[in-house]
């Protein structure tokens, strides 16, 4: 099975090691970029990288 392009919040949070509702928080306040299907979030897996980035620099200013 190839690897899936996109990604659910709980599939982010077990990658990052953050929880579901961090990664909800920051979808919601714009710092993770994510497509709303229904009720449900998916995320790029290229967006991970960028996320990481940003509540680094978050975290330093």
């Amino acid at each position: 099975m190839p690897d899936k392009d996109y990604l659910t919040v709980e599939e982010v949070a077990h990658t990052t090691g953050f929880s579901d509702r961090f990664i909800r928080n920051h979808i919601a306040a714009g710092n993770l970029a994510a497509l709303k299907i229904g009720r449900n979030y998916r995320i790029h897996r290229d967006e991970i990288p960028a996320f990481m980035e940003t509540l680094a620099n978050l975290t330093a200013a």
